[in-house]
């Protein structure tokens, strides 16, 4: 059982998702998607709050790593909302959406990081050659080319790598 009194989880929790946010996702974020972060992990650590073992780590520790979560959950629902793709042909398509060639290179530095940090998740090297694949956005007929497969075998590989990224990836 946790030891912090529930009144300090907002705070905790805010600490926790801006320290983490800054060091992974600065200005990806607005304040009110911090926010949001910030209550989902109150709610994730309420209802989790019987599973702290204090054996296991220190409750910081335990907080951060939910607070982690949330924000990896966050950016992968920001990022199927938002276009996350290449970079406008022209000016005229970049100003009509209201962004600079700039924002284009910030999203996709966001996108390469997110990119690596799902990369370092698996420990195979087919699953990390597949996750490259999906960042670069080949189809299946192209995975199955370079890993000469089956199509139905590299739909099941994709398959395996979201399930065992925990559908982070897109």
């Amino acid at each position: 059982m946790l030891a912090i009194d529930p009144k300090d989880y907002w705070r905790t929790a805010g600490k926790a998702v801006r320290s983490y946010v800054s060091k992974k996702f600065a200005g990806f974020f607005t304040e009110a998607d911090k926010e949001d972060i910030v209550a989902d992990v109150v709610t994730r650590m309420w209802r989790a709050q019987e599973s702290y073992d204090p054996a296991k780590g220190e409750e910081f520790t335990w907080i951060w790593a939910i607070a982690k979560n949330a924000v990896n959950d966050a950016a992968t629902d920001k990022r199927k909302r938002e276009n996350i793709g290449g970079c406008w042909d022209d000016d005229a398509d970049a100003q009509a959406e209201g962004l600079s060639c700039d924002d284009c290179a910030d999203r996709q530095l966001l996108q390469d990081e997110f990119v690596e940090e799902l990369h370092d998740r698996l420990r195979q090297d087919r699953d990390r050659r597949i996750l490259l694949y999906l960042a670069q956005d080949l189809d299946y007929e192209e995975i199955a080319e370079r890993e000469e497969l089956s199509k139905q075998a590299a739909y099941m590989a994709v398959y395996h790598v979201r399930q065992r990224l925990g559908n982070h990836a897109a």
